[in-house]
């Protein structure tokens, strides 16, 4: 399963975002969120240092539509799947390790030629999960 986080400014401020705007490798700058379990709620905010083994991933995408999750100390190919940017979201496709169809989406709060946030939400039965991510344009 692709992270993502990663969880993207707005290079038009109304969620027009194409493809195109995506195009290439991204790396972690920070994040925050909380989780809230029961009605308790645990914050969290991290900065990502330049260390590759602080940040861990780099997040790809290609003008194919393609998406690679790298290992960012080897530099390897963790995960990949395909992608689409679509009403202001990012939707990434992917399998897990059964075969099974993924696809995630996050909302893109703004994507430039040289960042990107996302965020995401999740409410389940008892709590909710947010997380807003920053990336930064390394390639």
């Amino acid at each position: 399963m692709l992270l993502l986080v990663v969880v993207l400014p707005s290079c038009a401020g109304d969620g027009d975002f194409g493809n195109d705007d995506i195009v290439g490798r991204w790396q972690p700058v920070e994040e925050e969120g909380y989780d809230e379990y029961m009605g308790e709620r645990e914050e969290y905010s991290y900065t990502y240092s330049n260390d590759p083994e602080d940040y861990e991933i780099i997040m790809e995408f290609t003008s194919d539509g393609k998406v690679y999750e790298y290992d960012a100390v080897d530099n390897e190919i963790d995960d990949e799947g395909t992608y689409e940017i679509k009403d202001g979201k990012l939707f990434i496709t992917s399998y897990d390790y059964e075969g099974e169809k993924e696809v995630e989406s996050s909302n893109i709060v703004s994507l430039t030629s040289s960042r990107l946030v996302i965020e995401n939400r999740e409410k389940y039965e008892y709590g909710e999960y947010y997380l807003k991510m920053t990336l930064k344009k390394v390639k």
